[in-house]
């Protein structure tokens, strides 16, 4: 069922948006790695699962679980439930496991849908978890309009490795800035 909706999704998504990807060579790396992304449409988790050709897992802010079956579909997709606003612990256990595992945990990084790159709006989960995780971040930017007939296009940059050492609060603020940065130059850039 699940390739079934991929499928109808993706050719649906190429016919509206008309999709490109640039870098996908980037996602090559072995093992898992935390993608991140700048986040401007509801679109965009359908644009990156589509497109991307991999297996993702999402953190969803958990208001979209409460009716059960939007729930149980997001689940079925890779998306769990994630407390905005709160440390949540269980989310974070929860995608340090995936990582653990070998897949890709996908995060926007500011957390919610803007146009704006304003890098002060983001959080530092994506880097502490991948740092935790000793997992690299894989930037993406997501460009264009999504109205009929124009173009979306999936720019991916390279893994961003943040070394072997626990990272303290200071240094999780500037990794996530250079992350934001690197999003941001790829959106420019197409």
């Amino acid at each position: 069922m699940k390739k079934i909706i991929i499928a109808v999704v993706k050719a649906f998504l190429k016919v509206i948006y008309r999709p490109i990807v640039i870098g996908a060579q980037n996602l090559e790396t072995v093992g898992g790695f935390v993608l991140t992304a700048n986040h401007r449409s509801n679109w965009d988790v359908l644009v990156l699962y589509a497109f991307l050709n991999k297996e993702l897992y999402f953190m969803a802010k958990a208001d979209l679980f409460k009716n059960k079956f939007f729930g149980w579909f997001l689940k079925k997709f890779g998306a769990f439930p994630v407390k905005r606003g709160a440390n949540d612990l269980g989310a974070i256990k929860h995608a340090i496991h995936i990582l653990n595992d070998g897949k890709i945990l996908g995060i926007f990084p500011q957390g919610k849908r803007t146009d704006e790159f304003n890098v002060d709006d983001a959080k530092a989960g994506a880097v502490l978890i991948a740092s935790r995780c000793k997992k690299p971040v894989i930037p993406v930017a997501i460009s264009g309009e999504y109205k009929l007939g124009s173009k979306i296009c999936i720019n991916i940059g390279s893994p961003i490795y943040f070394g072997e050492q626990k990272l303290s609060p200071e240094e999780l603020n500037s990794n996530t800035v250079v992350v934001m940065e690197k999003i941001k130059e790829l959106s420019e850039t197409v």
